[in-house]
This record gives structure tokens, sequence and C-alpha cells, in this order.
């Protein structure tokens, strides 16, 4: 799946339509108009290969920096951490550039 780059009025459409959609929906139309894939085809990738492209897309879009937060479910403690993206994706991503 050969993956381009996102214009900014792309992404910003996206972030618009997808404000009240569910965020699978909304992974869902960040990659397919990153790929040019249909949502359908899309949504049949197992979640490791959809993680991990969505991973490049985050670390194209964004960068390297993943900034993850979670809470502990024994003490509802906050924990904040930021991951490298190929760190958290599979060896792939770091070597795959987005053309």
């Amino acid at each position: 799946m050969t993956m381009h780059p996102l214009t900014a009025k792309q992404v910003v459409d996206i972030w618009d339509w997808g404000h009240d959609q569910a965020p699978v929906d909304r992974a869902l139309a960040l990659l397919s108009a990153a790929t040019n894939t249909p949502r359908d085809e899309l949504a049949l990738l197992d979640v490791g290969a959809r993680t991990d492209q969505l991973l490049a897309l985050h670390q194209h879009l964004i960068g390297d920096a993943l900034e993850v937060q979670s809470a502990c479910a024994a003490c509802a403690a906050r924990l904040e951490f930021t991951l490298d993206v190929s760190e958290a994706a599979g060896a792939d991503i770091a070597r795959d550039p987005i053309a």
C-alpha cells in the first residue's frame, strides 16, 4: 500500500468531518485519503497492519514523537510519556518513507 502526503486542506477537511465520528472512522478516513484505498478495504486489514499504517502517517504529518496518556486501572494515576514512532511500530515503519 503506497502512502502519499496529505495536504493541509485534506487534513482539515477530515478533521471537520470526523469531529463527531468514532475514532476508527476517523482513522480509516485518514488512511483512505493518504493511500487512495477505499475505507471498506482498509477496514479489512488486521489491527496490527492498520496501526502500522497509522503510525507511519503520524510520523509524516506530526513527526517521530508520539505523546501517550493513560490511567492506571487500579489507582487512576495518570501516566504521560513520549514514545518514538519507530519504536512503537513495526520495524518497517522507520525504513518505509511516505512517497
